[in-house]
């Protein structure tokens, strides 16, 4: 209700301005292209309007580009939970691969599951070279 109010307000005022103002005129250049004798109150609505149409199309911008933003951070969202589950699921193969192994007592190659442990960490520790040089004689 308080809304309507305030708009009829603001329409009476608008166009008691706009009746008090009508019988001025001014020049306008537009850019080069010179208008003679328009009215004042004809300039102030046309800014209005630019305005508006210009407030609109910055608007539409801002939602785009915020709607694409939040597309890419979905997706992105989309792709960590699915590499949080496949890493889940691979976790899980290896659990069940580890019990299959310590239930049966066999590991792939027939050395005990401890023996096979010890290898992998070895294997998988980078062998550091030892560069001998020469000395100055």
């Amino acid at each position: 209700m308080f809304r309507i109010i305030l708009s009829v307000v603001f329409l009476i005022i608008l166009t008691i301005l706009i009746v008090l103002n009508v019988r001025y005129t001014t020049s306008f250049n537009f850019f080069g292209f010179q208008i003679e004798e328009i009215s004042v109150i004809v300039i102030a609505i046309v800014g209005f309007v630019a305005g508006v149409l210009y407030s609109f199309f910055y608007y539409l911008l801002n939602y785009f580009a915020r709607r694409q933003k939040n597309k890419i951070n979905k997706k992105g969202e989309e792709v960590k939970s699915k590499e949080k589950a496949l890493k889940e699921r691979e976790e899980e193969i290896d659990r069940s691969g580890e019990e299959v192994k310590d239930s049966t007592g066999i590991s792939g190659e027939g050395v005990s599951s401890e023996s096979n442990q010890t290898q992998e960490k070895k294997e998988s520790k980078p062998k550091k070279w030892k560069l001998k040089r020469k000395k100055k004689q």
